[in-house]
């Protein structure tokens, strides 16, 4: 079982590579299948999963041990949650194209791309493979508007994801270096590797590793990359965008920044919380005056500023709360955009749309659990 995580996430890879290799009136299906197999891989992976178990599916192959980096592979709750989200939402997205028949060769190529990167950043129990597959799924993107969108929109998503990965990883560079150069995400949480350095430096840390997941989220100010983007791409890579790919900056700020960072994210909490309630008022404004794909883009600002209050409060209740949130808007957008392509006025993509709001109502219910079993998890390491 241990290898079929690893595989469910190279398969999306390998079909992106076969798309771009195969005539373009296949692609559609080839997409199609290739994220249906994938679902069923992370179905497998999921349906044992012991919600109180911490980390589990684990496989390793060393790569660079010198260095402490190597293919790392493992799920808790939140990293499963995000696995399924990743590959539920691909697949929905793909059938959305495959019965509209929409979607031509590049865009379904980044689409597993995009599928690919955001499943290696989940499941990857190594930081690098984190960084690695972030940067995969937002350069899928930027090759997607680069083809469909105005050169703004493109030229927006590059310098703000640009800045946001650059300091991220610096702030996990250094972190690695603490940690005696070991990239594994559960010796970092176990060890705090910051709190061999300074209060003050520890601060420097995680305010610039929170302001990089701040660009990814993202939160205002740091948010007009979102809005142009979630409105100019074709709906299935908009639906990625909404439920798999901002998501990642909500996810590092957990993996990275609370749990491993806990006292610097205690003392530096009311600027996340003021941040949120900016994002969360902002966006509500924004969604009443806004209307299709910037609504959506503007109740996303609301919910990830909702759920940075959530966290940032740094209560048990609180963040269980966000955590709820969390997968209540990682499927709700994702399925309000695609909903909107497969309009149940035509009759070919009726069932369609009516899955997709199915999916939407019963997603967070089926999740719930394994996502209060990672909070669980995630007290102890934050001291509630």
């Amino acid at each position: 079982m241990s290898a079929l995580l690893p595989l469910s996430v190279l398969l999306p890879l390998l079909g992106a590579i076969a798309i771009l290799l195969q005539p373009a009136s296949r692609s559609r299906l080839l997409a199609l299948f290739t994220t249906a197999l994938a679902l069923v891989l992370s179905l497998a992976v999921a349906m044992p999963f012991d919600p109180r178990g911490g980390w589990q599916a684990l496989s390793q192959a060393d790569w660079l041990p010198s260095l402490g980096i190597g293919f790392r592979f493992g799920l808790d709750g939140l990293g499963l949650h995000f696995a399924l989200l990743t590959s539920v939402v691909a697949f929905a997205s793909a059938a959305v194209a495959w019965r509209a028949q929409k979607g031509d060769k590049l865009e379904m190529a980044m689409l597993l791309f995009v599928q690919a990167g955001a499943g290696l950043a989940y499941a990857g129990r190594d930081l690098f493979l984190f960084v690695a597959g972030w940067q995969v799924a937002l350069t899928a993107l930027a090759t997607c508007l680069a083809a469909y969108a105005p050169t703004g929109t493109s030229s927006k998503l590059r310098l703000f994801t640009g800045i946001a990965s650059a300091l991220s990883l610096s702030a996990l560079l250094v972190l690695y270096l603490l940690n005696g150069s070991a990239a594994d995400v559960v010796l970092l949480q176990q060890n705090h590797p910051a709190a061999v350095a300074p209060m003050e430096m520890q601060r420097v840390i995680f305010g610039v590793l929170a302001a990089g997941f701040a660009l990814q989220m993202p939160l205002v100010p740091f948010h007009p990359w979102l809005l142009d983007a979630l409105e100019d791409l074709p709906a299935p890579l908009a639906a990625m965008l909404a439920g798999v790919v901002a998501p990642l900056g909500v996810f590092g700020l957990i993996r990275f920044g609370l749990a491993v960072m806990p006292g610097p994210a205690q003392a530096l909490s009311p600027v996340l919380v003021f941040l949120g309630l900016v994002s969360l008022l902002y966006g509500l404004w924004g969604a009443l005056a806004a209307s299709g794909r910037r609504r959506m883009a503007c109740v996303l600002l609301a919910a990830v500023g909702a759920l940075v209050v959530g966290l940032g409060v740094m209560q048990l209740v609180t963040i269980k709360l966000a955590l709820l949130l969390l997968a209540a808007i990682g499927i709700g957008l994702p399925a309000w955009v695609l909903a909107a392509e497969a309009r149940p006025t035509n009759a070919r993509l009726a069932p369609l749309a009516v899955g997709v709001g199915l999916a939407a109502v019963l997603w967070p219910l089926m999740t719930a659990g394994v996502l209060d079993g990672f909070a669980a998890s995630l007290a102890p390491l934050i001291g509630l």
